[in-house]
């Protein structure tokens, strides 16, 4: 599930509280079980102030690994059939290769919130959320696993030409 550090956008999407989120956070990590969360940043009616209490919310956090993106009206949410809807999203114009691309900021954004606001924003919790030295760990044993299933293949080749 998506966290986020604000009460509106977690009542607005989640039902939940922040001291909710902060408990179970807490209730995991200390029955010893790893925890990843993720968040989304630009959801139709976040502020600023929303945005900075997420990022607030996640600089707080330690020993979580985190994911982060931004928002997107895929097909099938809610908001996305509420766009349609109200003709704030037209099919014909949807650019489908990046509403899909959540690595680069958005082409629109859905948010109360500028586009330079936006971007220092989504950019600070892209920084907490990927410079997390236990996301490094992960990314170090998947170039492992990657290293080893390439060797694994190579033997099996070798096995099978002779």
């Amino acid at each position: 599930n998506s966290l986020v550090g604000s009460e509106m956008c977690i009542r607005d999407s989640k039902r939940t509280t922040v001291e909710m989120n902060t408990a179970a956070i807490n209730y995991i990590q200390d029955s010893g079980l790893d925890l990843g969360v993720s968040f989304i940043f630009g959801t139709p009616g976040d502020t600023l102030q929303d945005l900075e209490l997420t990022v607030a919310f996640m600089e707080k956090l330690s020993g979580v690994v985190m994911g982060c993106g931004n928002f997107r009206p895929l097909p099938g949410s809610r908001f996305y059939d509420e766009m349609i809807a109200a003709k704030k999203l037209i099919k014909e114009h949807i650019s489908w290769p990046d509403l899909g691309d959540f690595s680069r900021m958005p082409p629109e954004l859905y948010c109360d919130v500028n586009r330079d606001s936006f971007s220092t924003l989504y950019s600070r919790a892209l920084q907490i959320a990927y410079g997390n030295p236990t996301v490094r760990v992960f990314r170090d044993v998947k170039e492992d696993l990657l290293d080893v299933a390439e060797e694994v293949c190579h033997e099996f080749t070798l096995l099978t030409v002779k």
